[in-house]
């Protein structure tokens, strides 16, 4: 999570639950342009589940996914539990380094293959 994500993730986690929803609200405008019901529509196009993993659990301690964003084009692409979004923002979101740790696991003899 980076340090702005984190800042506002903390305030949210610190506030009333009144105060909770109208945090949510204000993050969505400010970072995405989106409101609450965009992201819920979002939500319900993925069935409430990551665009990677198919997971439903954000695995972050509170019920919704994280708005996965192109930080170049600020173009939403989805949305995603929290170790996939850091899974790819850890490798830069980067197809070919992508690529190569997929091709790095196929080529581990001790990886059970999906």
């Amino acid at each position: 999570m980076c340090k702005l994500c984190r800042k506002d993730y903390d305030k949210i986690r610190n506030s009333k639950p009144e105060q909770k929803v109208k945090q949510r609200e204000w993050s969505y405008k400010r970072r995405y342009g989106i409101s609450i019901e965009e992201y819920d529509r979002l939500a319900e196009s993925q069935d409430h589940a990551c665009k990677i993993c198919g997971s439903t659990d954000s695995k972050r301690g509170n019920k919704f996914l994280l708005v996965d964003h192109n930080h170049e084009t600020d173009e939403i692409r989805g949305l995603l539990c929290n170790s996939c979004n850091v899974a790819i923002g850890l490798l830069g979101d980067n197809i070919s380094t992508l690529q190569n740790a997929i091709t790095y696991l196929n080529n581990d003899p001790y990886h059970p293959q999906n």
